[in-house]
């Protein structure tokens, strides 16, 4: 996108002092307003407001005819002119830099002087000033005021000005229509944008699990600025259950529209008897131990694996407590040993908590004490 600044708008009336001829049918000042467009022939232009005469200087206009001036506020851009005509230069000496106002019922929202164009050479010439004004960070109906040097005011359309638009997103997850993530697994980026002329330096960030409201808040500085943006991202724990989590935002006291919301799914977390394949029900010697191995994403934001043992349906022993240390793979692993109760022929299932999940679980038949592995 070009972004033409105010010298470049200099350039803009220059060009339009050589190449727009005089109206020497206009006796008095004449105020038009432009809303800055992207249009897809003409890229980024200038048309004229709806009940605002067409300018008769400036650049780029677009080739759309009158628009209506919905403005987003802190974003959109307008363009305005006081156009004088043709004046003779010992009048043009006199005159004032016009002060153009977006007054809000009885509020100025916006104030600013218009810059007056190059006056061309000769006894008379074509005198108009302008300047681009951004629509104010408000949800109203705005009027355009221009005050003249000599106490005149010009008054352009009334515009409709929305709330600025900031924006809540979240970095990494893709489409937030089916953006998933693994409970109680990592961090997720929250990031909030501003437009670059909203007056705002934070803003806050809440979530739901099922419904239910988590008493921790986000604060994001909007520490991050450029021309067009202001923006701050920082980080939340993904949290350790649920289906859906729901995160919204608010800049002042603006709530960021849409909330967002994210499917938790539960994580892989397995439970593996050391000489035993995945899905088999292998035998184990009576008497013995069995090494259990439980696997946890790498991100785990859980410290710890809960090993137990279930013989015949019946809980056996005392459930131990592992650290999930980093292992080979990218998971975080506990390894445990369990006893082997002297029960031929009755089941024995290795089961794991990590967090408030439980693990896939590992099953093996319990044979005699003498019976080989």
């Amino acid at each position: 996108m070009r972004n033409h600044s105010r010298p470049l708008l200099a350039i803009a009336l220059a060009s339009a002092a050589s190449t727009c001829g005089p109206d020497p049918g206009r006796s008095q000042p004449v105020l038009t307003v432009e809303k800055r467009l992207e249009a897809p022939s003409d890229g980024e232009c200038y048309a004229p407001c709806r009940g605002s005469s067409a300018p008769a200087v400036g650049i780029h206009p677009c080739n759309l005819g009158a628009v209506d001036c919905g403005l987003i506020g802190a974003s959109d851009l307008m363009r305005l002119t006081v156009d004088y005509g043709v004046v003779a230069l010992e009048s043009a000496n006199g005159l004032v830099a016009p002060k153009v106002q977006l007054v809000a019922g009885s509020a100025v929202a916006v104030e600013q002087t218009l810059l007056f164009g190059p006056v061309a050479s000769g006894a008379v010439s074509h005198i108009y000033a302008a300047g681009e004004v951004r629509a104010p960070s408000l949800s109203a109906n705005a009027r355009v005021l221009a005050h003249l040097g000599d106490g005149t005011v010009l008054e352009g359309p009334i515009l409709t000005v929305a709330a600025p638009h900031p924006t809540l997103s979240l970095p990494g997850c893709g489409d937030p229509s089916t953006c998933s993530l693994e409970a109680q697994v990592g961090r997720q980026a929250v990031r909030v944008s501003i437009p670059g002329a909203m007056n705002a330096t934070k803003a806050v960030v809440t979530s739901t699990v099922d419904g239910v409201p988590d008493p921790i808040t986000l604060e994001i500085p909007l520490d991050i600025v450029t021309a067009e943006v202001r923006h701050g991202t920082r980080f939340l724990h993904v949290p350790e259950a649920g289906k859906i989590w729901m995160l919204e935002a608010q800049v002042d006291d603006l709530p960021v529209s849409p909330a967002l919301q994210v499917f938790l799914q539960p994580p892989t977390i397995t439970a593996e008897i050391v000489g035993c394949a995945p899905g088999a029900n292998c035998e184990l010697r009576a008497g013995t131990e069995a090494l259990i191995v439980v696997s946890a994403p790498s991100e785990t934001l859980v410290h710890n694996a809960t090993v137990a043992s279930i013989v015949g349906g019946g809980r056996t022993g005392d459930a131990v407590i592992a650290p999930l240390v980093a292992c080979a793979g990218g998971v975080h692993c506990a390894v445990v040993s369990l006893p082997i109760p002297n029960a031929p022929g009755k089941t024995f299932r290795a089961t794991a908590l990590v967090g408030r999940h439980d693990a896939s679980t590992a099953i093996g038949v319990i044979g005699a004490a003498n019976s080989a592995p």
